[in-house]
């Protein structure tokens, strides 16, 4: 055993977008290597507690901050200062600075703050308050920063320390989501969709973040354009009954399929014959790397990081109310065919899970080698 590593997420594990990236690594690290172990904020049981536990990983749950403070700091405290850990790699963006000030003086010295979007979370302003205090402080409590992209390192570490951050690419198993025919018949047939329906696609929860509000406000100019187009919404979220209501307001029930956030989404990649994405702000979408993986053209919000374009399929757009219109011919003019190539563009540029977690490795090695020296 090279270490003992305790990663710390900021709720239960649902599937989102940064659990998607941690799964995934973990998944694929070698468990004779390092124990990696889980600090979960809140009691609930999240979707992949289970799988973790079977993998040989243990889970901590902690009380959240905000309704037990002296709690939450008193255990995150014990967790740190008896479980021999080497290294703390922290995924809850600004507020990563609580638990790793807390491991510092636990001790440990490696300590990684890791940056998974280019905004706060927060949704109301004392909340952002709070957060832009911890963005601050960040840099006095991690030894180490990682990114999911460079716009996303330089939202959370600043411009001054972007030479310090390391990019993480957010990998997946290629083969995973690798384009099937057979798959696509199978799925539009459950979905009802017909050979003739034009299938656009969005992986994400419903939050303010992922603006689907903006979607179906494209999806509305569609249809007054032709009947053949219909809209997959996979996810859940707080937000998910306000889109419904908008989507019945607008008459458009019987074409926007609503499906609930699931672990064979990559079954869904084969029905879609396009993908878009709003979305306000992104770290490093891996459901829009997923999307490219499967060969599909796609349509984005210029908000998220070029860096995301992999594959040359991703088109960029401004999510203005005047540019709807510009949305609505973009996605009637697009090229629907597929990509055969876009699975070795993806492999190419370092995004299959099986060499990045070998990569992750050697860095965590390396790390843990040089502060024992």
């Amino acid at each position: 055993m090279e270490g003992r590593i305790l990663y710390v997420v900021g709720g239960k594990f649902r599937r989102g977008g940064t659990e998607a990236y941690i799964m995934n690594y973990y998944r694929h690290m070698d468990k004779s290597r390092f124990q990696i172990d889980f600090l979960v904020h809140g009691h609930e049981k999240g979707v992949y507690d289970d799988e973790i536990e079977s993998l040989g990983g243990r889970i901590y749950y902690v009380p959240l901050k905000s309704q037990r403070p002296v709690k939450n700091i008193r255990m995150i405290y014990n967790i740190c200062k008896a479980g021999g850990y080497q290294m703390v790699h922290a995924h809850m963006d600004a507020m990563s600075y609580v638990p790793l000030k807390i491991a510092g003086k636990c001790g440990i010295k490696i300590r990684i703050a890791h940056s998974h979007n280019t905004a706060h979370m927060a949704d109301n302003k004392m909340k952002i308050l709070f957060n832009e205090y911890a963005r601050k402080k960040l840099p006095l409590a991690a030894t180490h920063y990682f990114a999911c992209s460079q716009m996303a390192g330089k939202w959370l570490f600043g411009e001054k320390n972007i030479d310090q951050v390391a990019v993480i690419p957010n990998a997946i198993d290629i083969d995973k989501f690798r384009y099937n025919k057979m798959m696509r018949k199978s799925v539009r047939e459950k979905m009802g969709c017909t050979d003739s329906d034009i299938v656009i696609g969005h992986v994400g929860r419903y939050e303010y973040a992922k603006n689907h509000e903006y979607l179906i406000e494209v999806f509305n100019r569609l249809r007054k354009v032709s009947g053949q187009y219909r809209l997959v919404l996979i996810g859940d979220g707080s937000l998910k009954g306000a889109v419904k209501e908008k989507v019945r307001s607008y008459g458009l029930s019987e074409s926007v399929i609503f499906v609930d956030a699931c672990g064979n989404v990559n079954e869904y990649y084969n029905a879609f014959d396009l993908f878009c994405m709003p979305s306000r702000f992104e770290g490093f979408s891996i459901a829009l790397l997923e999307a490219q993986c499967n060969g599909l053209m796609c349509i984005v919000a210029d908000t998220l990081t070029a860096e995301i374009d992999i594959t040359g399929n991703v088109q960029f757009i401004p999510i203005f109310q005047n540019t709807i219109d510009i949305w609505a011919d973009k996605i009637l003019n697009a090229d629907l065919c597929r990509d055969d190539d876009a699975v070795y563009k993806i492999m190419d540029h370092g995004y299959s899970i099986h060499d990045a977690a070998i990569k992750m490795e050697e860095m965590y090695v390396r790390l843990i080698n040089s502060d024992s020296k």
